[in-house]
């Protein structure tokens, strides 16, 4: 990445990624604003450009965004919840455990836990099952689908803004 000092980065070169072949600020280049009338704006450079992936981009990439929105928000309002009962549970567990009413053997509560979500047979959870677990919901929620896959990408930044 150019840049300008230490680590400004150049505004000139996304803009000649963006859009090729114009010239840069400061070079003659005069500043596009979305207010503009004759149609010769950024929003427009870009639907021109990417005219043919738009569609695609619009369907499945909205499905997406309001998708991982959607689950970032339960999650959240789910987690609290869920903890609050395997919090609570575990202290009940443990308080019985503790007074001889029950007899809980947590290593082989632990390894029925981990044999439940080891996608690959590991006898550990580690970030392979876990992106075996996200390969097989995302193959789930984009079944039969169109434009599937920006789906993902929906669905990563609707995560990422809920």
């Amino acid at each position: 990445m150019a840049s300008r000092g230490s680590d400004t980065p150049d505004p000139n070169e996304w803009r000649s990624r963006l859009f090729p072949g114009a010239p840069a600020r400061g070079d003659g280049g005069r500043k596009k604003s979305l207010d503009s009338d004759d149609g010769d704006d950024a929003v427009t450079a870009l639907i021109d450009r990417y005219s043919d992936q738009i569609g695609q981009i619009g369907f499945g990439g909205v499905l997406g965004a309001c998708s991982g929105y959607a689950v970032k928000k339960a999650s959240a309002r789910v987690g609290k919840v869920a903890a609050f009962v395997i919090g609570t549970g575990f202290v009940a567990a443990q308080l019985a455990n503790h007074f001889g009413y029950v007899n809980i053997s947590w290593a082989q509560v632990k390894d029925k836990a981990v044999q439940a979500i080891d996608q690959d047979g590991s006898g550990v959870f580690d970030k392979e099952d876990a992106k075996m677990l996200w390969k097989k919901a995302r193959k789930v929620l984009k079944a039969n689908l169109p434009a599937g896959g920006s789906f993902g990408a929906g669905f990563a930044l609707g995560f990422y803004l809920g």
